[in-house]
């Protein structure tokens, strides 16, 4: 479910509940196994659990600053690494359908899902870089909020970091990057003050071993 929300003179009168039982139930008709949200405040939690849902993802942001990573390589110092901007869709679904992203354990995006979230990744001013790395493809999607860079989704790992913090510093003068975790993969930054971050409606009982949930506009 994505972007639930009632006009200020609308709310106290029920109606984002109403809605919300109502995409539920066309979902439950539909054959599907479950509905997945992302509360856009904390306080939405306890709501939602009122409704039904549960909270089974978690996150943990990590902040990087640049500064802390000495000697970064250039793009070219080795010519085993390319990078450049792209909007090809096409691409990039093919990349996410053969990345860690489409695991059993993975909420699973449609390619019109990932076609939405790109869509509106690229109309908010958001990017997506392509990589090659030693004759691998590695992309990341971001956004640049002030002089950092928000990573939404990456499948950059430790050995590609100085790398991607290089590019991050160069092409896009950005002096910190935010990546939420589990959105990439670097394991050994990841902290134990993890939040709640995503739920579920379950219309039938799903075995649930540490899920992943990604491409949200946070």
């Amino acid at each position: 479910l994505y972007a639930i929300g009632t006009l200020p003179e609308y709310r106290g009168k029920g109606y984002a509940g109403d809605i919300t039982r109502e995409a539920l139930r066309l979902a439950e008709d539909r054959g599907y196994s479950g509905a997945f949200l992302v509360p856009a405040e904390e306080s939405l939690f306890l709501w939602y659990e009122r409704m039904g849902f549960e909270t089974v993802f978690y996150k943990t942001t990590i902040r990087l600053e640049i500064n802390d990573y000495l000697s970064l390589p250039s793009l070219d110092s080795e010519g085993t690494w390319k990078a450049g901007k792209t909007s090809n869709t096409q691409e990039l679904w093919d990349l996410y359908r053969m990345g860690p992203y489409y695991r059993d354990s993975w909420v699973r995006l449609t390619r019109e899902q990932n076609d939405f979230f790109l869509e509106e990744l690229f109309r908010t001013g958001g990017e997506a870089w392509m990589l090659e790395w030693r004759g691998r493809k590695l992309y990341s999607l971001f956004q640049k909020e002030g002089d950092s860079l928000v990573v939404y989704e990456t499948t950059i790992g430790r050995e590609e970091l100085p790398y991607f913090l290089s590019l991050a510093r160069d092409e896009a003068e950005a002096r910190s990057v935010i990546i939420h975790q589990p959105s990439s993969f670097l394991e050994n930054e990841i902290k134990d003050d993890s939040v709640p971050f995503a739920m579920i409606f379950q219309f039938k009982e799903i075995p649930l071993s540490k899920p992943g949930i990604n491409r949200v506009l946070m």
